[in-house]
């Protein structure tokens, strides 16, 4: 008996080694980064992050410390990325009055914003999409030098997630951004608000 393959599971079959899919994803990925707010980027974090938690405890049968270890590493640049795109966010919303001095700060705030803000959630929106694109293999393949010292790009990633971190703790002190806070962190973290 024969089965005949639709086109649609051929294209599934074979959509890796297709350029025009790659194309089309790219361009997908950064319309939808454009468009959603920082809360969808942490929700696809948390859901990479649950991805990796069943992976290394179902698969791999590591203990729950290890686990978190191996886990927060693999999610550190990503943790780092969101978190710099979002003190980006509090502190060029906070400083609008500052901004709406002159056109060239405004042309300044629109180019940080493209860099700090859109190129982080393209980055984690191209990350999550790979592991997606590549589930079995990534729930296959173990990062098991959890135990190992920290790299120096992890480095870098674990300080600016710090220094990131303390910055947003910092910004309800601040005059200037003590009014806008709220907002930009209800618009930027609520998934719903698009």
């Amino acid at each position: 008996m024969q089965f005949q393959v639709s086109p649609l599971r051929l294209f599934a079959h074979r959509h890796d080694v297709t350029p025009a899919f790659h194309a089309a994803s790219f361009a997908l990925t950064i319309l939808v980064a454009a468009l959603l707010n920082l809360g969808w980027f942490a929700l696809l974090i948390v859901l990479h992050m649950a991805l990796d938690t069943v992976k290394y405890r179902d698969m791999h049968r590591l203990s729950w410390p290890k686990t978190a270890c191996a886990v927060l590493r693999e999610s550190l640049l990503d943790c780092t990325l969101l978190i710099l795109a979002f003190d980006v966010e509090i502190y060029l919303r906070g400083a609008s009055g500052i901004v709406a001095l002159s056109a060239l700060f405004r042309g300044e705030r629109t180019l940080l914003e493209g860099l700090f803000i859109f190129l982080p959630k393209v980055a984690v929106l191209m990350r999550f999409t790979n592991v997606l694109s590549t589930l079995r293999s990534h729930l296959g393949v173990a990062r098991l030098d959890h135990a190992s010292p920290l790299s120096i790009v992890e480095r870098v990633c674990l300080t600016s997630a710090a220094a990131g971190f303390l910055f947003f703790l910092l910004a309800p002190l601040s005059p200037e951004l003590r009014g806008s806070f709220l907002a930009v962190v209800s618009n930027q973290l609520l998934p719903w608000r698009l």
